[in-house]
């Protein structure tokens, strides 16, 4: 954000637009390494998920359980 003054000269607008580049990137960097994890990941390995087929593991016939 710019400061509360309204004199901001050239050096300090260009400042805040490289750090505000580097925080850009350093959060595209960590979605794309999110995505691509994601993609690793599979179907059955969602947390939520495997505390359900443990919680009903017990209906599942027994050549249905892992």
């Amino acid at each position: 954000m710019l400061p509360a003054s309204k004199e901001t000269d050239g050096d300090a607008l260009i400042a805040m637009q490289r750090v505000m580049k580097e925080e850009v990137l350093k959060l595209q960097l960590r979605e794309a390494k999110a995505r691509r994890r994601a993609k690793e990941r599979q179907p059955e390995r969602s947390k939520e998920q495997a505390a359900i087929r443990f919680k009903y593991s017990f209906l599942a016939p027994p050549t249905l359980m892992r």
